[in-house]
């Protein structure tokens, strides 16, 4: 969405080719809209180019017209297009479709997971060597930290806190040697400084990272 002059400056310089960008008049012939559903008028800023819009037959969306001013086009015209994605909040860190966050305080596994969802996301979830090694990246301060897979449901049958079931044999691991244990009810797991996976006490408090969808 491009609600200023900086903004649509940088765009221009992303591509010399004709594209879309989040604004139509679909619903309402004239009146403008962002895709998060403000208007134009409310803006304050366009930069329709000559005779622009001109209201052609069909022409609801919006589109650079390379790296000049704005043009109304037919919707149906397949051309390039820019995204715009949601900035991570303070604190997290993004990656791939996800923002992540490392909690220093100590909670038991219950704990760290309430304090996920007050942040309306999850333990963490790391289904890729990338991942793993991207939250090691995180954890600077050391120290192990519960990450988003538990087996407290049904001894050895591991769920991510997605609901989506852990399968050893085929899905990404990084275990410690000899883990999982489950010495002592450790139903719960903690990755290490170093990356590696371990099963633990739920009720052990310790550090935890989270994860928020992104945009």
């Amino acid at each position: 969405m491009v609600k200023d002059s900086a903004t649509n400056t940088f765009l221009k310089t992303l591509s010399s080719d004709h594209r879309w960008f989040g604004l139509s008049d679909q619903d309402t012939e004239g009146q403008f809209l962002w895709e998060d559903g403000t208007s134009l008028a409310s803006t304050g800023f366009t930069d329709w180019g000559r005779r622009e819009p001109n209201g052609g037959t069909g022409e609801n969306c919006v589109q650079y017209w390379g790296q000049y001013s704005w043009n109304d086009r037919g919707c149906n015209e397949p051309l390039g297009f820019t995204c715009e994605v949601q900035a991570c909040p303070v604190g997290y860190s993004p990656h791939g479709g996800f923002c992540y966050k490392v909690f220093e305080e100590l909670q038991t596994y219950d704990g760290a997971r309430q304090v996920c969802a007050s942040d309306s996301g999850t333990l963490a979830i790391i289904k890729d060597l990338v991942t793993n090694d991207f939250l090691v990246g995180l954890t600077t301060e050391g120290g192990a930290f519960y990450i988003g897979l538990n087996d407290m449901n049904a001894e050895g049958q591991f769920r991510w806190e997605d609901g989506t079931v852990y399968d050893n044999g085929t899905d990404f691991s990084n275990w410690a040697q000899g883990e999982p244990n489950n010495s002592g009810e450790q139903d719960c797991i903690k990755i290490s400084p170093g990356g590696r996976w371990g099963d633990v006490e739920c009720g052990i408090i310790r550090k935890f990272i989270c994860q928020i969808n992104r945009g």
